[in-house]
Protein backbone atom coordinates (compact mmCIF):
# COMPACT_ATOMS: atom_id res chain seq x y z
CA UNK A 1 0.00 0.00 0.00
CA UNK A 2 1.40 3.37 -0.95
CA UNK A 3 0.84 6.62 0.81
CA UNK A 4 -0.79 9.40 -1.18
CA UNK A 5 0.56 12.95 -1.32
CA UNK A 6 -2.25 14.24 0.93
CA UNK A 7 -1.48 11.56 3.52
CA UNK A 8 2.20 12.44 3.47
CA UNK A 9 1.40 16.12 3.98
CA UNK A 10 -0.88 15.34 6.93
CA UNK A 11 1.75 13.08 8.45
CA UNK A 12 4.43 15.75 7.97
CA UNK A 13 2.17 18.42 9.51
CA UNK A 14 1.42 16.15 12.47
CA UNK A 15 5.13 15.47 12.97
CA UNK A 16 6.00 19.17 12.81
CA UNK A 17 3.29 20.05 15.35
CA UNK A 18 4.58 17.37 17.71
CA UNK A 19 8.17 18.60 17.34
CA UNK A 20 6.97 22.16 18.03
CA UNK A 21 5.11 21.06 21.20
CA UNK A 22 8.12 19.20 22.53
CA UNK A 23 10.49 22.10 21.81
CA UNK A 24 8.07 24.53 23.42
CA UNK A 25 7.85 22.44 26.61
CA UNK A 26 11.61 21.96 26.82
CA UNK A 27 12.35 25.62 26.24
CA UNK A 28 9.86 26.66 28.94
CA UNK A 29 12.38 25.71 31.62
CA UNK A 30 15.11 27.77 30.02
CA UNK A 31 12.82 30.77 29.63
CA UNK A 32 11.82 30.46 33.29
CA UNK A 33 15.45 30.33 34.41
CA UNK A 34 16.40 33.43 32.41
CA UNK A 35 13.66 35.75 33.61
CA UNK A 36 13.13 37.04 37.15
CA UNK A 37 10.31 35.44 39.10
CA UNK A 38 7.91 37.78 40.89
CA UNK A 39 6.63 36.07 44.04
CA UNK A 40 3.42 37.20 45.74
CA UNK A 41 3.68 38.09 49.42
CA UNK A 42 0.65 36.08 50.49
CA UNK A 43 -2.38 34.12 49.38
CA UNK A 44 -5.62 36.02 49.59
CA UNK A 45 -8.17 33.32 48.76
CA UNK A 46 -8.04 29.53 49.05
CA UNK A 47 -10.55 27.88 46.68
CA UNK A 48 -12.69 25.12 48.15
CA UNK A 49 -12.09 21.51 47.17
CA UNK A 50 -15.53 19.94 46.78
CA UNK A 51 -14.32 16.34 46.70
CA UNK A 52 -15.07 14.12 49.68
CA UNK A 53 -12.50 13.57 52.41
CA UNK A 54 -11.76 10.37 54.30
CA UNK A 55 -10.48 10.57 57.90
CA UNK A 56 -9.18 6.98 57.62
CA UNK A 57 -6.89 7.97 54.73
CA UNK A 58 -5.77 11.01 56.75
CA UNK A 59 -4.72 8.71 59.61
CA UNK A 60 -2.92 6.38 57.21
CA UNK A 61 -0.97 9.31 55.73
CA UNK A 62 -0.04 10.58 59.20
CA UNK A 63 1.32 7.12 60.03
CA UNK A 64 3.46 7.10 56.89
CA UNK A 65 1.25 4.90 54.71
CA UNK A 66 0.02 6.43 51.47
CA UNK A 67 -3.00 4.60 49.98
CA UNK A 68 -3.08 5.96 46.41
CA UNK A 69 -4.05 4.53 43.02
CA UNK A 70 -4.98 1.14 44.44
CA UNK A 71 -1.62 0.66 46.17
CA UNK A 72 -0.25 1.42 49.63
CA UNK A 73 3.24 2.81 50.13
CA UNK A 74 4.84 2.32 53.56
CA UNK A 75 7.52 5.00 54.05
CA UNK A 76 8.91 3.86 57.44
CA UNK A 77 9.46 7.46 58.50
CA UNK A 78 11.13 8.59 55.26
CA UNK A 79 9.83 11.10 52.76
CA UNK A 80 7.55 9.42 50.20
CA UNK A 81 9.67 11.11 47.52
CA UNK A 82 12.80 9.28 48.67
CA UNK A 83 11.47 5.73 48.37
CA UNK A 84 10.72 3.64 45.32
CA UNK A 85 7.15 4.23 44.19
CA UNK A 86 5.00 1.20 43.28
CA UNK A 87 3.64 2.44 39.93
CA UNK A 88 3.42 5.37 37.53
CA UNK A 89 -0.22 5.98 38.50
CA UNK A 90 0.81 6.03 42.17
CA UNK A 91 3.63 8.49 41.43
CA UNK A 92 1.25 10.77 39.55
CA UNK A 93 -1.20 10.78 42.48
CA UNK A 94 1.57 11.38 45.01
CA UNK A 95 3.17 14.24 43.05
CA UNK A 96 -0.22 15.84 42.35
CA UNK A 97 -0.88 16.24 46.09
CA UNK A 98 -4.61 15.61 45.56
CA UNK A 99 -4.37 13.45 48.71
CA UNK A 100 -3.98 16.63 50.79
CA UNK A 101 -7.76 16.92 50.88
CA UNK A 102 -7.89 13.98 53.29
CA UNK A 103 -5.54 15.75 55.71
CA UNK A 104 -8.28 18.39 56.06
CA UNK A 105 -10.24 15.76 58.00
CA UNK A 106 -7.60 15.95 60.73
CA UNK A 107 -6.60 19.60 61.09
CA UNK A 108 -4.46 18.97 64.15
CA UNK A 109 -1.08 20.61 64.47
CA UNK A 110 0.56 17.22 63.89
CA UNK A 111 -1.36 16.72 60.62
CA UNK A 112 -0.49 20.21 59.37
CA UNK A 113 3.19 19.68 60.29
CA UNK A 114 3.27 16.36 58.45
CA UNK A 115 1.67 17.85 55.32
CA UNK A 116 4.12 20.76 55.47
CA UNK A 117 7.08 18.39 55.80
CA UNK A 118 6.00 16.41 52.73
CA UNK A 119 5.52 19.61 50.70
CA UNK A 120 8.91 20.90 51.88
CA UNK A 121 10.51 17.59 50.82
CA UNK A 122 8.91 17.88 47.38
CA UNK A 123 10.13 21.47 46.98
CA UNK A 124 13.67 20.44 47.96
CA UNK A 125 13.83 17.31 45.81
CA UNK A 126 11.72 18.24 42.78
CA UNK A 127 10.89 21.93 43.01
CA UNK A 128 13.20 23.16 40.25
CA UNK A 129 14.15 20.02 38.32
CA UNK A 130 11.36 20.33 35.74
CA UNK A 131 11.59 16.73 34.66
CA UNK A 132 10.02 13.45 35.61
CA UNK A 133 6.49 12.62 36.63
CA UNK A 134 6.30 15.58 39.01
CA UNK A 135 6.60 17.98 36.07
CA UNK A 136 4.17 16.39 33.64
CA UNK A 137 1.69 19.15 32.74
CA UNK A 138 -1.41 17.42 34.15
CA UNK A 139 0.39 16.63 37.42
CA UNK A 140 1.65 20.22 37.81
CA UNK A 141 -1.87 21.54 37.16
CA UNK A 142 -3.37 19.21 39.79
CA UNK A 143 -0.64 20.12 42.27
CA UNK A 144 -1.24 23.86 41.85
CA UNK A 145 -4.97 23.35 42.46
CA UNK A 146 -4.28 21.10 45.48
CA UNK A 147 -1.75 23.48 47.04
CA UNK A 148 -4.09 26.43 46.61
CA UNK A 149 -7.17 24.55 47.84
CA UNK A 150 -5.39 23.17 50.90
CA UNK A 151 -3.15 26.12 51.67
CA UNK A 152 -5.11 26.62 54.89
CA UNK A 153 -3.85 23.23 56.11
CA UNK A 154 -0.32 23.74 54.78
CA UNK A 155 0.15 27.27 56.06
CA UNK A 156 -1.60 26.91 59.44
CA UNK A 157 1.14 27.65 61.97
CA UNK A 158 3.83 27.70 59.26
CA UNK A 159 7.11 29.49 59.85
CA UNK A 160 7.99 32.44 57.62
CA UNK A 161 10.73 30.45 55.85
CA UNK A 162 8.35 27.69 54.75
CA UNK A 163 5.70 30.23 53.76
CA UNK A 164 8.19 32.01 51.49
CA UNK A 165 9.48 28.74 49.92
CA UNK A 166 5.91 27.58 49.38
CA UNK A 167 4.90 30.84 47.68
CA UNK A 168 8.04 30.84 45.53
CA UNK A 169 7.48 27.24 44.40
CA UNK A 170 3.79 27.87 43.73
CA UNK A 171 4.62 30.98 41.68
CA UNK A 172 7.25 29.02 39.73
CA UNK A 173 4.76 26.24 38.92
CA UNK A 174 2.05 28.70 37.85
CA UNK A 175 4.53 30.45 35.61
CA UNK A 176 5.64 27.11 34.14
CA UNK A 177 2.01 26.26 33.33
CA UNK A 178 1.55 29.64 31.65
CA UNK A 179 4.61 29.04 29.49
CA UNK A 180 3.57 25.58 28.32
CA UNK A 181 -0.21 26.09 28.08
CA UNK A 182 -0.07 26.99 24.39
CA UNK A 183 2.09 23.97 23.57
CA UNK A 184 -0.30 21.38 24.98
CA UNK A 185 -2.79 19.70 22.63
CA UNK A 186 -6.43 20.70 23.15
CA UNK A 187 -7.40 17.85 25.45
CA UNK A 188 -8.08 17.13 29.12
CA UNK A 189 -4.57 18.19 30.12
CA UNK A 190 -5.00 21.65 28.62
CA UNK A 191 -8.35 21.95 30.41
CA UNK A 192 -6.68 21.06 33.73
CA UNK A 193 -4.00 23.68 33.06
CA UNK A 194 -6.61 26.34 32.30
CA UNK A 195 -8.47 25.46 35.51
CA UNK A 196 -5.25 25.73 37.53
CA UNK A 197 -4.50 29.12 35.98
CA UNK A 198 -8.03 30.49 36.48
Amino acid sequence: MTMGLADRRRLLAFGMREIWRRMCRRSAGMRLALTPLPVPDRLIVAPTDLRSIDPFIAEEILEGRYPLAGRVLETYGHSPFQVELPSKAFAERLHSFAWLRHVRANKTEEACDHARDVVADWITLHGRRQRGIGWEPSVVAERVVAWLSHSTVLLQGAEAGFYRRFMKSLAFQVRYLRKIAGCIPADETRLRIRIALA
